[in-house]
Parts: C-alpha cells; sequence; structure tokens
C-alpha cells in the first residue's frame, strides 16, 4: 500500500474512534440545517455554530462526492446526478429519507469533528448540525420533514466562482439543467434554459461558474421572501460584522455560547488551505474589507458584464456585478 493510502487509512480509523467516544441524545432543541456552497464561508459559519456546548456539526453528510467520502454515504446514498439533489422520484426519496432519518436520529457519525483536543470539543451531544451543499433546492423537503432550524448561507457569486476555479473544481449546472421539474418549474422561462444550456456548454469558465452558482442558489432565492423562519446570512456579514452574527445566530437558534463561538470565528477554516495567502492575510490583519472586496480587482469589464447578464437574465438582485454586500430587498 502506498503511504499516502496508508496515513488516509491511519486517519480515518482514528477519526472514527474519536466519534465513537461521542455521545450524541436528541435534546429540547431541534437539529440545524446549514445549506451553503463551496467556498461561500460553510466551514466558518459551521464552526461558529458548532462552538456551541453540545452542538454536533456533520459536515456534508448527505453528499456522495465529497474528498472525505465514509461507508455510509458511498454504501447507503442514491447516486445523483452531477452529486446533486435536485428533486427526488418516488424512489430515489424512500431511499434518501431513510439514510436522513437515521443521521437525524444520531446513527451515523458522519464527517463529525474529531479534533477532540480543541476548548469546544463535546464529548456529550444534544444537538446536530447538518452542513450542506449540495441539496439547496431541497431545502423545503428537509423543512417539510424534519424538525430543523433552517440557516441558510450565500456568498457573492464572483468571489465564490474564483475561488472554485482556483482550485480546479468542476460545476454541477448541467444536474439541474437535466432535472424536469426544475427546468419546469423553478427556471419556468424557455428562454433562460436554453440560455443556461448554452453558457453551460461554451461559456467561459467565469460564466460557467457563475451560472453553477445561480442554478444552485436559484430555488432558495425564489422562496425565501414566504420563509420568515429560515435564518439567511451572507459570508460578507460575518465578515464585516461578526459579532452581529453572533446575535443573530444566537437569537434565531437558540444559542448562548458567545464567547465560544467568538474563539471559533478567530481561527482562521479548516479549509482555509484552499484560500490565497493575500486573503489568510487579509483575514488575520483583520481587513474585512479586503477580504469580501478583493475580488473586483481580478476581473474585467467585459466580465462583470457577463456575470450582469446571467444575474438579470435569472432576476437575481441580491447581488450584482459591482456590489460587494448583499441587498436583501425583497428576500428577507
Amino acid at each position: 500500500m502506498p503511504l499516502t493510502s496508508l496515513r488516509e487509512s491511519l486517519r480515518a480509523v482514528a477519526k472514527e474512534l474519536v466519534w465513537l467516544t461521542v455521545r450524541y441524545q436528541q435534546g429540547d432543541r431541534p437539529a440545524i440545517g446549514l445549506f451553503c456552497s463551496r467556498r461561500g464561508g460553510s466551514t466558518w459559519l459551521m464552526e461558529i455554530i458548532g462552538a456551541n456546548r453540545g452542538v454536533l456539526p456533520l459536515n456534508q453528510p448527505v453528499e456522495g462526492f465529497t474528498p472525505n467520502l465514509t461507508p455510509y454515504q458511498f454504501s447507503r446514498l442514491p447516486v445523483f446526478d452531477r452529486g446533486v439533489i435536485v428533486h427526488l422520484d418516488a424512489e430515489e426519496e424512500a431511499e434518501f429519507k431513510a439514510y436522513t432519518d437515521e443521521l437525524l436520529a444520531g446513527r451515523m457519525r458522519v464527517n463529525a469533528p474529531h479534533r477532540f483536543w480543541r476548548r469546544d470539543f463535546s464529548f456529550r451531544t444534544d444537538r446536530l448540525l447538518l452542513k450542506i451543499i449540495d441539496a439547496k433546492a431541497m431545502m423545503d423537503w428537509f423543512d417539510t420533514h424534519y424538525d430543523l432550524d433552517i440557516v441558510y448561507l450565500v456568498r457573492h457569486p464572483v468571489p465564490q466562482a474564483l475561488s472554485c476555479l482556483r482550485n480546479e473544481w468542476g460545476t454541477s449546472t448541467k444536474g439541474y439543467l437535466r432535472n424536469e421539474w426544475f427546468v419546469e418549474e423553478v427556471i419556468a422561462d424557455p428562454a433562460t434554459v436554453d440560455m443556461a444550456r448554452r453558457l453551460a456548454d461554451h461559456g467561459t469558465d467565469l460564466e460557467r461558474m457563475v451560472l453553477n452558482w445561480t442554478v444552485e442558489n436559484l430555488y432558495p432565492l425564489k422562496v425565501l421572501a414566504d420563509r420568515p423562519q429560515w435564518l439567511a446570512l451572507s459570508y460578507e456579514e460575518t465578515v464585516q460584522d461578526p459579532e452581529g452574527t453572533f446575535t443573530r445566530v444566537s437569537e434565531r437558534l437558540s444559542l448562548t455560547d458567545t464567547d465560544r463561538m467568538r474563539r471559533a470565528a478567530a481561527r482562521a477554516s479548516a479549509s482555509s488551505g484552499l484560500s490565497q495567502r493575500e486573503t489568510l492575510a487579509s483575514i488575520a490583519a483583520g481587513d474585512e474589507e479586503q477580504v469580501v472586496g478583493r475580488w473586483r480587482e481580478q476581473i474585467s469589464e467585459s466580465d462583470r458584464t457577463a456575470v450582469a447578464g446571467i444575474l438579470d437574465t435569472f432576476g437575481v438582485t441580491l447581488y450584482t456585478a459591482d456590489s460587494t454586500m448583499p441587498n436583501w430587498a425583497g428576500y428577507r
């Protein structure tokens, strides 16, 4: 066995041994579903919420394509087009619900924390936190079938796209565009569908990645104004106003460990190894404006025009091609 494979196997065994030491029994508070995008600050927010006593975070437990795929995910999850869960047929729903039932009952530990030496590690837990990347079109399904506190985290599409491109990640757009329900009920406009399919095949790298952001966030953005029970946050706001974020999270999710959240926020995200040195330096220096706005220096005027065209075509007004902060008017 190659040395790297042996190390990975030993690391996986060590993690599972730690997971076995953590006791979980559901308490009075509902589980938390954190719906988010890649490179959108999701790990950071997961760690902030997960720093509260008794919270057990599970990192991407319903995704079938992750770097840390567990045996549960490999053997129990249906295989979805491009790895995204858009809309389920009867067979898929039965299989997926059986998996999610066991997950929320605490019978499966999928990518739980393993760094037991951290001060905010909990060996006794009573509330699950599920970080979900590839099922934002399923947010109402989760809300209907389970007692969940829903959190929706979003980031400006351009820096999110640039970060994914730097890491040479692919897109899941075609998984949405091949789904009949999504095309007919969510997009609902044939001309927009045609444009999306054309860009998915022939757009620039930035266009294709911004299109990916748009289709994967389209459903929650369309229904968000009618879901006041959901807590909607942006990456930009968490960076610019962390104290305000702690307050909103504490009030809406009945969390009280503000000091532990503050310490967790001060740590670099566990995925910060995927960030550029300049971004990490800005975080360390407390230069929040540079963290959220540096991307504006990295795109051309033609890029801005293309991004604006995509957002306008889909009717997305939360961000513009020039804004750094979200405009929540009409959304929450």
